[in-house]
């Protein structure tokens, strides 16, 4: 063979890979066929803009409407599509790995520009999002890496919040690139593919109010099984499933705990928000299905565990159950008013007590208010959930200065309780304590043994909880150590709560979604937890014989896939003792 033949073969050999490792681009024009889009926004059809910056398709136009300040303030109408778009299936055209990135339209008001986006071989999509600290238009958002042979990609408007049925929010694409990886690459991209073993995944505190009625909507089965994916995909290894707490979102099953909501009340609730529907629907959805059911059942199956939360202590906002209802005057927790002293500058009771109601807490001290809890606690533990988590930190405490507590405490230790601090006085949370016991010795008889009961508290002895001697007589399993106006940083009781579970029961720490600085010394910074704060608890926590760490305000992390792979991340980097 020719010398000259010979080196064109070699640099052929060596030149070929390079060209056929380039990237391929879709662009805005090419996402959507002829008939789905339009060059001016249309009921149903994406909006196709083309103009010197670059072309986008949007789901739609929206005003730049903010809600009313606060809380649990409706998104108003105008912050959303009143038609569904077609679904947007590209054909790659490609095999083998690739990383896949897309471009979006970045919204700083809620809800963000969020986008579904799912391949063709996935049961339910994923939430794509630009990064919330983005300054530009437009993004390129590093979605996954995915084998793309016979796969198609699917791209879909995300319908908005319960309150405004048959909506959709705004989006905005820009294009789709494609980068093929090679072996290396894809052997090296792992721990963004697999889950970690489940014993290191982390895990997830969810507000389902927020997911299901704030954030989004939930009309079928599939939309909670959706939900139950999206964690598991997230890095997940155990979701806590808001099922009580402040509005009423749990099982029907209990006529005590249904929520009482007429349609006035929904009339007058739909009136203040400017909206076409309030809580109604929510309400009656498990008519339907018991959507706690479902995610047990669900993840089951799918390799993540749901357990039940429990936030009893917070009956702060409607729709309320019955039982509160009809007993919140005879069974509130009693406050004590207070005064500053003006020379020592002390807050201390006034003197003759005057007692007000606390109608968030229904208090523990009463039977009857105990025999409530554990009735539908048993309704829960009816799901087939292995697993029910009782919050003391939404919010302490268990019982107040009712005649039935304080009366007992200047028996049992011959003075008023009402010059001791309710939330930190050692006798005053030993007194508590024995009526949180009789809850739990109740609940044990009607659940049995094989539920793990769980703790959230700050450390093993806050708010009535005596957790070292409750988890060696079997009474609760696990203690979730977490934030109550204590810091943002790693928890500092995280040693007396390892110590006090020992080798029986399961330390856990749960880290808030407000982002820190591990640098800095923890200190808060604008924004949702970032990657590198993730990665800085995790390592914290790893070799502390800590069984777990988790996340609170788990849904905004199956937002971003940043986050999702962060978390995963976490799961990999952690080190969980032996059992």
């Amino acid at each position: 063979m020719p010398r000259s033949v010979t080196l064109t073969i070699i640099i052929l050999c060596i030149v070929a890979p390079s060209i056929m490792a380039q990237d391929v681009r879709i662009g805005a024009a090419d996402l959507a066929p002829a008939a789905a889009r339009s060059d001016e926004p249309m009921p149903g059809r994406w909006w196709l803009v083309r103009d010197k910056k670059g072309d986008v398709l949007y789901s739609g136009r929206v005003a730049d409407t903010k809600p009313k300040p606060g809380e649990w303030q409706v998104i108003p109408a105008e912050r959303f599509i009143p038609q569904k778009v077609s679904t947007l299936v590209v054909d790659p055209k490609v095999t083998g790995w690739h990383r896949i990135y897309v471009g979006l339209v970045h919204d700083a008001l809620e809800p963000n520009g969020k986008l579904f986006a799912r391949l063709s071989k996935d049961p339910y999509p994923e939430y794509l999002v630009t990064n919330e600290h983005t300054k530009t238009r437009t993004a390129e958002v590093y979605w996954r890496a995915a084998d793309l042979t016979r796969e198609s990609l699917h791209f879909d408007a995300t319908p908005a919040p319960m309150q405004h049925p048959g909506r959709y929010c705004f989006a905005g694409i820009t294009h789709v690139r494609l980068a093929p990886m090679s072996k290396q690459e894809v052997a090296d991209a792992k721990k963004e593919l697999d889950l970690p073993p489940k014993n290191q995944r982390l895990f997830g505190m969810l507000d389902y109010t927020d997911e299901v009625f704030w954030w989004g909507t939930v009309e079928k089965e599939d939309d909670i099984k959706a939900i139950v994916y999206r964690h598991r995909e997230s890095g997940f290894g155990r979701i806590y499933w808001r099922c009580y707490g402040s509005c009423s979102d749990h099982t029907l099953d209990v006529p005590e705990a249904a929520p009482r909501w007429t349609q006035k009340d929904e009339e007058r609730w739909c009136k203040t928000q400017k909206c076409p529907v309030g809580w109604m629907p929510y309400n009656n959805l498990p008519k339907k299905f018991d959507p706690l059911k479902v995610a047990v059942e669900y993840g089951a199956k799918n390799d993540i565990e749901v357990h039940a939360w429990v936030r009893f202590t917070n009956h702060n906002r409607e729709p309320y159950s019955n039982f509160w209802w009809d007993n919140r005057a005879k069974f509130a927790a009693q406050m004590v008013a207070t005064k500053k002293d003006p020379k020592t500058g002390k807050i201390e009771p006034i003197v003759p007590y005057k007692y007000n109601s606390y109608p968030r807490v229904l208090s523990l001290a009463y039977p009857e208010v105990r025999a409530y809890y554990v009735k539908f606690f048993k309704a829960i533990a009816d799901t087939g959930t292995k697993g029910i988590l009782i919050d003391l930190l939404r919010h302490p405490p268990i019982a107040g200065f009712e005649p039935i507590v304080s009366e007992a405490f200047k028996k049992k230790y011959g003075m008023d309780m009402e010059t001791r601090d309710l939330y930190h006085d050692p006798l005053v949370q030993e007194h508590l304590s024995q009526y949180f016991r009789l809850f739990l010795v109740d609940l044990r008889k009607a659940v049995g043994k094989n539920i793990e009961i769980s703790v959230r508290s700050s450390g093993p002895e806050k708010y009535a909880l005596r957790g070292k001697e409750w988890i060696e007589a079997g009474l609760i399993n696990s203690i979730i150590d977490g934030n109550w106006y204590s810091g943002n940083g790693p928890r500092p009781t995280i040693a007396a709560t390892v110590a006090a579970c020992g080798k029986q029961g399961n330390a856990y720490a749960i880290v808030e979604p407000s982002d820190v600085d591990p640098a800095k010394g923890w200190a808060r910074r604008p924004g949702t937890l970032s990657p590198e704060a993730i990665a800085a608890f995790s390592k914290h926590y790893s070799g502390k014989n800590v069984t777990g760490i988790g996340v609170y305000e788990s849904t905004v992390f199956t937002y971003s896939p940043e986050l999702r792979r962060a978390i995963r991340a976490a799961g990999w980097s952690f080190q969980s003792p032996q059992r």
